[in-house]
């Protein structure tokens, strides 16, 4: 009867512990489906280092608590039109960006016209701004020359 025990217990260990290996599998999918949560769109045209600019710009904010703002520049110089179309700036913001209120953006990255590309900004010289959310508006403040912004407003 003592063999049959020790058989028994052998047996049930194994079946445990192969039971916790199938259950705690490694290759689950842990990752979270990225859902736009608050879109907002503005226009708005004023001088950019003494150039005439038009600037279309839509902000998107993640369910990861992530940003990204795609503009659609056109600069005129003289006879030469010059555009831009594409994402501008990315980051991280804390707040509900569904509803009136604060919400703080981080930038990470932004364009770089030189490099023609998004670049990392460096920890230290990260900003936060605050975005003051008033009836599904707010102000994207001190893009032009004489300190104004792109108001955009949730659609």
């Amino acid at each position: 009867m003592k063999f049959f025990g020790k058989i028994l217990s052998v047996f049930l260990a194994v079946t445990a512990l192969s039971f916790g290996f199938v259950s705690c599998s490694d290759d689950e999918d842990d990752t979270v489906e990225l859902k736009v949560v608050a879109t907002y769109y503005g226009f708005a045209s004023g001088e950019i280092d003494g150039i005439p600019m038009i600037v279309k710009s839509t902000v998107k904010f993640y369910n990861t608590n992530e940003y990204l703002i795609d503009n659609d520049i056109t600069a005129v110089a003289g006879a030469n039109v010059f555009s831009f179309t594409g994402t501008f700036e990315v980051g991280t913001y804390t707040g509900d960006p569904t509803k009136d209120g604060t919400v703080k953006c981080t930038a990470t990255k932004e364009y770089d016209f030189d490099q023609k590309k998004l670049v990392d900004i460096a920890a230290a010289d990260r900003t936060t701004e605050d975005c003051v959310i008033t009836n599904g508006k707010y102000t994207e403040s001190d893009i032009f020359d004489d300190g104004t912004g792109i108001t955009v407003e949730k659609k």
